[in-house]
């Protein structure tokens, strides 16, 4: 062992100490450099920064509409004018994908609060309050600390939205 304590030091100094040291290339003007010394100063004092673009002003009302199971590529295959009206003037996806365990309850609950299921921890399927709520910010909340009411409505009796909903007191 004390021989490879030796050892190993000295072979890694004498393979650094054998490479060549290639001069160092003087620096070479850059193209924006050149033009930069073209251009006289005037020209470019006069120019006025572009104002930031005006924000979009907030929406008074917000719909989350999601229709559970439902594929996209059913869309066209049947009439359905209020839901491709709703997409005229909506943001949507048809290309969202769902999380494991692919169930109503872990998908819903990453859905509105932007977390896989391993950091939400809701893997199970049905209403249980005894479970507690998903230790993570969703929508409900922030909707909550920001002031306007919200509500679900729904089909079944399973969702997060509803056991939030109860937490901050809209039912």
């Amino acid at each position: 062992m004390s021989r490879l304590r030796i050892l190993l030091p000295a072979i890694l100094l004498s393979i650094l100490a054998c490479q060549s040291q290639a001069p160092a290339d003087a620096p070479t003007e850059t193209p924006t450099a050149a033009l930069a010394a073209t251009i006289p100063a005037t020209a470019t004092s006069t120019l006025e920064p572009t104002p930031p673009p005006t924000p979009a002003p907030l929406a008074r009302r917000v719909l989350i509409l999601s229709i559970d199971g439902f594929r996209p590529d059913a869309i066209p295959l049947a009439p359905m004018p209020n839901l491709t009206a709703l997409m005229q003037d909506s943001a949507y996806s048809l290309a969202a994908q769902t999380v494991y365990p692919s169930a109503t309850l872990p998908a819903h609950t990453s859905m509105l609060s932007g977390q896989c299921p391993d950091k939400h921890g809701v893997d199970w399927n049905d209403y249980m309050p005894e479970l507690g709520y998903a230790p993570v910010t969703d929508l409900f909340d922030l909707a909550h600390a920001a002031g306007p009411a919200n509500c679900d409505v729904r089909g079944q009796g399973k969702t997060t939205a509803d056991h939030r909903t109860r937490k901050h007191g809209y039912f």
